[in-house]
């Protein structure tokens, strides 16, 4: 129903008794006519297109289904011979595990006796190096020791002689020491004795020259000595005392 409206123009027929007034509607009605035979087209392919639309969903729905169906079965063969395979694989791993744990075990025995073979070798010649070592190291051990004690015998007597000699000089020193500490001890207790009692003695001295109306000889009331020498008045006149080398006054 497509309508070429290049090819030809529309025009409303003339009309007998038709006022000139009426034809002022002519494109009105033909641009009415046109846009009318439009719509009818667009909705007719509409139509089609709709009907094609569900036709092909149909058509893919059944395709869909068919090829899920068919890559249902694909993967199942996939898997079945995915599992086949690793089993096959599984069981010659295990086969060649068993064949290699065998071998080796073969191979470590073997290794084994050799190498305890070797070890009992090498501790026999070691044990024998050890011994001849050890009694090297004894013999040895023993002359040392025996010089050590001829030496330090040696020494010990010696070590006994200068220690005898140094408590020798020890105990004259400590004698002398002792000596001298007395007689300085026996020094500072007479004089001590002698100051204490020196300024009693010369009271009563005097006292007594005071009472007798006899004065001491070393005394002078006046403060003068012989020769000259001047000393304060009432000062008391001491003789130095002399004492001998054991501390005590002669």
């Amino acid at each position: 129903m497509a309508t070429n409206t290049s090819s030809r123009a529309w025009s409303m027929p003339p009309l007998s008794g038709f006022a000139a007034q009426g034809s002022a509607g002519e494109n009105t009605l033909h641009g009415a006519y046109m846009n009318s035979g439009r719509l009818s087209e667009g909705l007719a392919r509409l139509h089609s297109t709709s009907a094609l639309f569900k036709q092909t969903a149909a058509r893919n729905d059944k395709i869909t289904s068919g090829s899920t169906e068919t890559v249902a079965r694909v993967l199942s063969a996939t898997q079945e011979d995915i599992k086949q395979y690793l089993l096959s694989v599984q069981s010659k791993f295990e086969h060649e595990c068993d064949d290699l744990r065998i071998r080796l075990d073969k191979e470590i025995n073997m290794a084994h006796t050799a190498m305890k073979a070797r070890m009992e070798t090498e501790l026999k010649f070691a044990n024998m190096a050890i011994a001849r070592k050890m009694d090297w190291t004894l013999s040895t051990v023993d002359a040392t020791l025996r010089n050590a004690s001829t030496s330090a015998h040696e020494g010990v007597m010696e070590a006994i002689d200068g220690l005898s000699i140094c408590g020798t000089h020890l105990q004259r020193d400590i004698n002398n020491t002792e000596n001298d500490y007395m007689r300085s001890l026996a020094q500072n207790v007479m004089g001590t004795t002698w100051s204490a009692i020196l300024p009693e003695a010369i009271r009563v001295v005097q006292h007594t020259s005071m009472e007798n109306h006899n004065l001491p000889p070393t005394y002078v009331p006046n403060g003068e000595r012989e020769g000259g020498e001047v000393r304060p008045e009432g000062a008391r006149d001491v003789s130095p005392v002399t004492h001998g080398t054991d501390g005590v006054a002669p």
